[in-house]
């Protein structure tokens, strides 16, 4: 897989989107396990597509099924959003299964200069 970052300037903001052209993100898995663990907010049909890749952002969330050392802990990307949100900023993520992931991190412009 490869990783491509853009860096732009829109109002008082920088936006970077980071993409890969990897796997891409199952919607349908995640989705699942946010059901298994009681996250759902708002009748499934109802939640958007960003919401439903939001829950990677909950802490200790993980589809993995299975704990190693290396993945399936839940434990990271609930820090980069606390971490981003605390300096004002905001993180998402758009992904195609089968296709890849745009994870897109928006700061403020201030903290750049």
């Amino acid at each position: 897989a490869s990783f491509v970052i853009l860096l732009y300037t829109r109002h008082n903001f920088i936006l970077t989107p980071i993409k890969d052209d990897g796997r891409g993100m199952d919607k349908g898995k995640i989705l699942q396990k946010a059901k298994e663990k009681g996250l759902l907010t708002k009748p499934e049909r109802e939640l958007t597509d960003r919401e439903i890749y939001g829950f990677i952002f909950l802490p200790g969330f993980s589809t993995k099924d299975k704990v190693t050392e290396f993945s399936g802990r839940g434990v990271g990307m609930d820090v980069v959003n606390k971490n981003i949100e605390e300096i004002g900023g905001t993180v998402y993520v758009d992904s195609i299964y089968g296709v890849g992931t745009t994870v897109s991190i928006k700061i403020p412009l201030t903290l750049c200069v």
